[in-house]
């Protein structure tokens, strides 16, 4: 803030919107502590800081959003608002994505044996050598960068199994 010669400094004027209940609360913090209001909420700003022993959130903003969504779907899911069947088919795709890209990256670092007994130990030894060697030629190839422009599936270069099929 800069100041002028034998006045005050200048000052911002900001406007907090808050229901009743939540401004009680800032209100009654702010007179525990002898501080107007302002002078708190600065106060309780500045000490968010690295070096603060204020908690600083474990998710951020999006983080926080896609959570939220997942609560709601899975309490949709339980109060019988959303198929059950659509619900569990999606979550068995992410879940295959996920061991899908898990398997590549295991590969790639060497590991593929250890990918070859997890399979063989769901699967069968057969179907786990087979699988194996379909991964090993996929982590073989080079990791392609991600194209600007989407092309549909199918239609380019094959770089890497589909999504999710890995594990079928």
């Amino acid at each position: 803030m800069s100041r002028r010669r034998g006045r005050q400094p200048t000052s911002k004027h900001l406007s907090l919107s808050a229901t009743d209940e939540d401004w009680e609360v800032v209100r009654n913090a702010a007179s525990r502590r002898g501080l107007p209001i302002g002078r708190y909420v600065v106060d309780r700003v500045r000490s968010d800081s690295p070096d603060s022993a204020v908690p600083v959130l474990a998710l951020d903003a999006e983080e926080q959003r896609e959570l939220f969504e997942k609560v709601r779907a899975l309490t949709g899911l339980l109060q019988g608002d959303i198929d059950a069947r659509k619900f569990l088919a999606d979550m068995g795709r992410g879940i295959d994505t996920i061991l899908d890209s898990w398997a590549l990256d295991a590969a790639r670092q060497g590991r593929l044996d250890e990918v070859r007994a997890l399979m063989a130990s769901r699967y069968g030894e057969a179907r786990a050598d087979q699988e194996a060697a379909r991964i090993g030629t996929h982590a073989a190839s080079p990791v392609r960068q991600p194209q600007t422009r989407k092309r549909k599936r199918g239609t380019g270069p094959d770089d890497g199994p589909k999504p999710g099929t890995l594990f079928d």
